[in-house]
């Protein structure tokens, strides 16, 4: 039996349905009632290596990408504030279609917190 919300996937219950769940339960016991979704641009000085990620984040976007920026160029393309549930939502939907919808997923080659929700 096929995932009902993600079709394209094989398993019943799928892996964006249960990073929705730990997502959602993580910001929950932290009492986070709102979060800011977001899509950035990270180049690594180094390699050149260029990529996408969407994110959640309880903090500004400066503040959660801070000590990333020791190795990438971080540049955010937008952000949304907006309630858990949503936030959790949005950002679950928006992975599902770049990653497997228009076949974009990404695994940088330089790891950091976040290196699952990336894309190219």
């Amino acid at each position: 039996m096929k995932c009902g919300f993600h079709p394209k996937l094989e398993q019943q219950e799928c892996s964006y349905c249960a990073k929705w769940r730990k997502t959602f339960k993580y910001f929950k016991e932290r009492n986070c009632s709102h979060l800011t979704l977001y899509c950035a641009e990270l180049t690594h000085y180094r390699t050149k290596e260029k990529f996408y990620k969407i994110g959640l984040t309880s903090k500004t976007t400066d503040q959660r990408f801070d000590e990333t920026r020791e190795r990438f160029d971080v540049k955010i393309k937008w952000e949304v504030k907006t309630g858990l549930y949503s936030a959790v939502t949005r950002e679950t939907t928006l992975l599902y279609s770049t990653q497997v919808d228009q076949g974009r997923r990404y695994k940088p080659k330089a790891q950091f917190s976040g290196q699952t929700e990336c894309f190219i």
